[in-house]
Formats: structure tokens, C-alpha cells, sequence
């Protein structure tokens, strides 16, 4: 769902299909089952991206015109890593791979599919 409306929302600002991207690989890698540190990852770094871009935002006064330059910096990482929709998600999505068994066992299942296939 958020790959779609983050998609409507490139149409008419093409600067949001980054984000559709990174969408649409996270949630190809979770349904596969695949590369979980990716998913965790990308995840994490658009957390921290924009909760960091916040904080200069609302204190960083006394940085003076670097302020902009980087939450410019942070908001490319942030819409690198999935934007805003990302940003919704990612702590829902970090928690369930922390504490959520059934996930955890949806990733083994597929390593050790993927495994036993290369071997």
C-alpha cells in the first residue's frame, strides 16, 4: 500500500520514485524472505535519517547556513532508503524482526531453502 501511494505521489513530483524503489526492493526481500540485515538496515538508516533531520531541524540553530546543508544530506538518505512511508513503518517493521518469532522463522525457513538449493 505504501508503495502505491508513494508511487501516485511520483507521478507528479518525479522525485519520489527513489523512494518507490526502495519500497518495492524492502518489500521484495521481506516477502522472499531474503537478506534480512538489507531490510533491517534500510530500515534503521531511515529511522535514524529522520529523526536526526528533525532534530537539526527544530535545534540546530546554532549550526547557522550548515543547518540546511545537512538536512539536505539527511533528507537524500532518508528518501534513499524509502521516504516518508518508510519512515512510518520502519519502527512497526524493526520491532516485529526484534521480537516477532513467526518472522524470524519466515527468514530461517528461506536462508535454509536458499542454502540447501545452492548446495
Amino acid at each position: 500500500m505504501a508503495i502505491l501511494v508513494t508511487a501516485y505521489a511520483g507521478m507528479s513530483a518525479s522525485g519520489y520514485l527513489l523512494p518507490v524503489g526502495a519500497l518495492l526492493v524492502s518489500a521484495a526481500l521481506v516477502w522472499l524472505g531474503q537478506w534480512r540485515l538489507v531490510v533491517v538496515s534500510l530500515a534503521a538508516a531511515n529511522l535514524l535519517s529522520e529523526v536526526l533531520m528533525d532534530t537539526v531541524l527544530g535545534i540546530g540553530d546554532g549550526l547557522g547556513r550548515t543547518k540546511l546543508d545537512i538536512a539536505g544530506v539527511l533528507l537524500l538518505t532518508n528518501f534513499v532508503c524509502g521516504g516518508p512511508l518508510m519512515t512510518v513503518i520502519a519502527l512497526p517493521l524493526l520491532a516485529a524482526f526484534r521480537w516477532s518469532k513467526e518472522l524470524r522463522r519466515w527468514f530461517q525457513s528461506h536462508e535454509t531453502a536458499a542454502a540447501t538449493e545452492l548446495a
